[in-house]
């Protein structure tokens, strides 16, 4: 609450209400629909997606394409990111009851899950180029890491829907998700 009066009075109004949203999101209800529903994860990605949101209004002020494009783009990440920790912990989710895509809808969906939004995560990453936000370096390196991450997300429909190389893929891409994310921003930031 406090930090979320500080960005009121001292950066504007609109980064307070955008922080004060994704706590409300996460508290209010990704925590209790964790327990509920494997689509909690989508809720979750929400106050998950807004931190580079809140960095973008600080400093212009308004929610204007890029900041949608940062949104859509984190949001995207997360997915993959987050479901690769549930295949590989799926038991210890089982045991703390909370659902997960490969407790809830099996492997093979939460696979396709991890690949639409590996796709959809190197879509979005490659749109500041055409809205003149990031430099032709940005795009090609943008490329390059996002069709990693696809081919990646592909390999595992070589895999059985269990067993240790289901686990090892999983830690691929979740190792993967890791060095993906700030070698992107960074690209985007410095390039």
């Amino acid at each position: 609450f406090i930090g979320i009066l500080g960005l009121y009075f001292f950066v504007n109004p609109l980064t307070a209400v955008l922080a004060g949203l994704s706590s409300l999101v996460y508290v209010l209800a990704y925590t209790p629909m964790k327990l509920k529903s494997e689509f909690a994860v989508y809720l979750g990605a929400i106050p998950g997606a807004i931190p580079p949101v809140l960095g973008w209004t600080s400093v212009t002020g308004s929610l204007d394409s890029m900041a949608w494009v940062l949104f859509i783009f984190l949001f995207c990440w997360q997915l993959p990111h987050f479901l690769a920790i549930s295949i590989f912990q799926a038991k210890d989710y089982m045991n703390a009851k909370i659902c997960v895509y490969p407790n809830e809808r099996g492997f093979l969906v939460t696979k396709w899950v991890i690949f639409i939004f590996c796709f959809l995560m190197f879509i979005s990453s490659i749109v500041p180029f055409y809205l003149e936000n990031a430099s032709l370096v940005y795009f090609w390196v943008a490329t390059a890491l996002g069709g990693t991450f696809c081919f990646l997300g592909l390999q595992g429909f070589r895999i059985e829907n269990d067993g240790v190389l289901m686990i090892q893929w999983a830690r691929r891409c979740f190792v993967a998700s890791i060095i993906y994310l700030p070698i992107l921003l960074g690209a985007m930031i410095i390039l």
